[in-house]
């Protein structure tokens, strides 16, 4: 039951060291029971918990962009934004290329992770990604398991976060548009993507079509969330 404040001066409610199961406030003294501690973690839990229920029907802005909320685990959130916010190749020059390797991986983790500001960037968890290979395409490699702050969803995401094709759409500049994702496609030189419809493809594009959107999701410190 930590983090409680005080009634009369928001200060912080402690244990009190003179009476069993009383609590005092550290900066005015005034002095609660048990009972008191109860009902406050509890109205503080609900509150708490209906904020969580609110966030996937609430738009953030982070780094100057709309983000929606796709998922709510025990800690963090997941988010993507709401549109395609550029247009960039997957990777460039045209070779073999996984994930982990791509010049679009090392551009979401470097200079567009710097448009967020120290505050937000903080709130941005460093996660662990699993890249599969490919199973409809001659098992092609997916490459290893990467740790990255912002990244794109794999093809299991995009099936497991959107309830039909119509909520994967996306715009790029009022047009809905073709956006990637980082598992493999039908060749080691192919990545994955959505397009205009919303529908997965498998097969994809190959990595250096720079007409194809990017659309970053990111894992966000649920506390954090909650809070803004």
């Amino acid at each position: 039951m930590a983090g409680m404040t005080c009634d009369i001066c928001q200060g912080k409610v402690v244990a009190s060291a003179k009476k069993e199961n009383w609590f005092v406030c550290e900066y005015c003294g005034t002095e609660y029971p048990l009972e008191w501690m109860k009902a406050k973690f509890q109205k503080t839990q609900t509150v708490r918990l209906e904020r969580i229920a609110q966030l996937k029907n609430q738009p953030l802005w982070l780094g100057g962009l709309e983000w929606c909320c796709l998922a709510v685990e025990a800690d963090r959130a997941l988010y993507i934004t709401k549109n395609i916010v550029e247009e960039r190749a997957y990777h460039k020059p045209f070779e073999y290329i996984t994930w982990e390797d791509c010049t679009l991986r090392q551009y979401l983790n470097g200079e567009f992770l710097r448009r967020f500001s120290l505050q937000e960037q903080a709130t941005i968890m460093a996660t662990t990604l699993p890249n599969d290979n490919s199973t409809l395409y001659n098992q092609i490699n997916g490459g290893n398991t990467t740790r990255d702050k912002i990244f794109l969803l794999s093809l299991a995401e995009a099936r497991k976060y959107f309830s039909s094709n119509g909520d994967r759409v996306a715009k790029y500049k009022s047009n809905s548009s073709w956006w990637w994702l980082r598992s493999p496609g039908g060749r080691q030189v192919h990545a994955a993507d959505v397009g205009t419809d919303g529908s997965v493809h498998d097969l994809g594009h190959t990595v250096i079509a720079d007409d194809n959107g990017v659309r970053p999701a990111l894992w966000l410190k649920l506390e954090s969330v909650i809070a803004i």
